[in-house]
């Protein structure tokens, strides 16, 4: 985040450089990274984690030779709808391998449970914007007013992160 920050002020604001060069390559990143989260929580589902590379990797680079700084937008959308069935489809592992077990353990308690929250909580409930910025910057120029739904979801994400981070530091009475 702190590298993404730094990017958008010296090249976004200092040095005028279009955005969506970054939020192409961010799109990758943050796939990535959420997928290997998921993996590390799981732990045992390697031909999953393979797959879900395989195909996003796949289409990724298939779609950069449809990219253009005109259709970025839609393609970024495709990304962002891929990615959240990805991430779901985790999740719902996720929650099956928790019940599964024996002992019952307060969710509340779990640091991995405020990744999970927050994570799917923000690609769920950016997925249909992230579908629809393309004709939504066409037809009403205000992409800008719809952006604010995803400071609202990335601020509940970090705050859900960092609640987790805090529970997994926390000492054990």
């Amino acid at each position: 985040m702190f590298i993404g920050e730094l990017y958008e002020v010296i090249f976004s604001v200092i040095l005028f450089v279009k955005t969506a060069y970054w939020v192409t390559l961010y799109s990758l990143l943050e796939f990535l990274v959420f997928n290997y989260m998921f993996y590390k929580l799981l732990k045992k589902y390697k031909t999953l984690y393979n797959t879900f590379n395989i195909v996003f990797l796949g289409f990724y680079i298939t779609s950069l030779f449809f990219w253009n700084i005109s259709n970025h937008n839609i393609i970024e959308g495709y990304y962002g709808a891929i990615e959240t069935v990805f991430i779901v489809t985790w999740a719902i592992l996720w929650f099956k391998d928790l019940f599964k077990k024996d002992e019952v353990v307060s969710l509340w308690r779990m640091p991995a449970f405020y990744y999970v929250l927050g994570t799917v909580i923000y690609l769920c409930g950016g997925v249909i914007p992230v579908l629809f910025t393309g004709h939504l910057f066409k037809t009403t120029g205000l992409w800008t007013k719809y952006w604010l739904v995803f400071l609202v979801l990335g601020t509940f994400m970090r705050i859900m992160m960092i609640i987790g981070l805090l529970k997994a530091t926390a000492k054990k009475p």
